[in-house]
Formats: structure tokens, C-alpha cells, sequence
């Protein structure tokens, strides 16, 4: 082989490694914690996970809101599904048929998660988003701390937000443990 994967002699790490407990999954649940790689998606993946999405968000006579519900759903575990690696090597899928196993196998609660995670580690290694200044950390600090913050967002919006902030103050809790 001359490609260069084959020439590689190192592995490609995935974006983020994420443990599930055994309650994450839904069947054929392991025993222990087991750790995922998240990788990022090719624009082919991207697009193949949208067209799965509408399809299967039209079928079966929905409407409305109703679509809308689903696309996001089947869109979260397309995109869950190409994204999950071995935690080890981000080349190697984590599931063999991961379309179809991500859905069986795991909660769409797990599936939410693991879709939050990949987007807060995307937005994390942007170098089109660029990091908040410690003035931006102050004000974000002082917005926070005012009545109901999170008010003036929909609902979808504040949650969003407050899975953000979640992961934000998890990493800080874990780094000034260790450090």
C-alpha cells in the first residue's frame, strides 16, 4: 500500500473521548464504563445524515412541527453514528453498522449527549471561533449572575446554552482537581 493512512505510523486521535456509564445504553448493555472517540464529519457524511433525515422525516404522514421533531432527531443520530470511533484510533467506527446500531443501542437521551459533545468539541477547535478575551469572560460572568439570564432565549436556545455551560464547568472542576 503507498497511501498515506498506510504510511501513518501514528494514529489519528479523535476530537473528543467521551465515557459512557452502562445506563447510556439501551441494549445489550456492557458491564463497565466504556469510552467513544468523537471525530469530526466529512462534508459527504454531513450531507448523507440530512438526506436520511428528510426522508425519514417525511415519511410516515407527518407534519409540521412533527417534522421538524423528527428531522432533528434522526439528524442527531446520523451524525452520532459517523461520528463515533474508537476512542484509540479516530480512523476505525466504533459501531459496524453504526445508522442502524447507534439507534438500538443507545438512549436517544445518550444520543442528545454525544450530540452536544461533538458540537461543544467542533466549536472548541474552531479557528473560526474565536476564544472569549478575559473582558468577554468578565461580562459573560456578570450577564450569568443577573436575574434570569437565560430569559430572553427559547427554550431550545437556554438549553443549548446551559449543556455549554455544563461542559465548560465540568472541565474547570476536573482541571483544578488535578492540578
Amino acid at each position: 500500500m503507498s497511501t498515506f493512512a498506510a504510511q501513518r505510523k501514528d494514529k489519528p486521535a479523535p476530537l473528543r473521548i467521551v465515557t459512557l456509564e452502562p445506563s447510556a445504553w439501551a441494549k445489550g448493555a456492557p458491564k463497565t464504563k466504556v469510552a467513544l472517540g468523537l471525530r469530526c464529519l466529512s462534508h459527504r457524511e454531513l450531507t448523507t445524515a440530512q438526506g436520511e433525515a428528510w426522508k425519514e422525516a417525511r415519511s410516515g404522514g407527518r407534519e409540521g412541527e412533527e417534522v421538524t421533531e423528527r428531522f432533528n432527531e434522526v439528524l442527531m443520530a446520523w451524525t452520532v453514528a459517523y461520528a463515533c470511533t474508537d476512542p484509540n484510533d479516530a480512523s476505525k467506527p466504533y459501531f459496524e453498522f453504526a445508522h442502524i446500531e447507534v439507534r438500538e443501542k443507545l438512549r436517544p437521551e445518550t444520543i442528545r449527549r454525544l450530540w452536544d459533545e461533538l458540537e461543544a468539541a467542533q466549536a472548541g477547535s474552531s479557528p473560526l471561533l474565536p476564544p472569549a478575551d478575559d473582558d468577554e469572560l468578565a461580562e459573560l460572568g456578570a450577564m450569568l449572575c443577573g436575574q434570569e439570564p437565560l430569559g430572553n432565549l427559547t427554550p431550545a436556545q437556554a438549553l443549548r446554552l446551559r449543556r455549554w455551560a455544563r461542559l465548560m464547568l465540568e472541565q474547570l472542576v476536573a482541571a483544578e482537581a488535578s492540578g
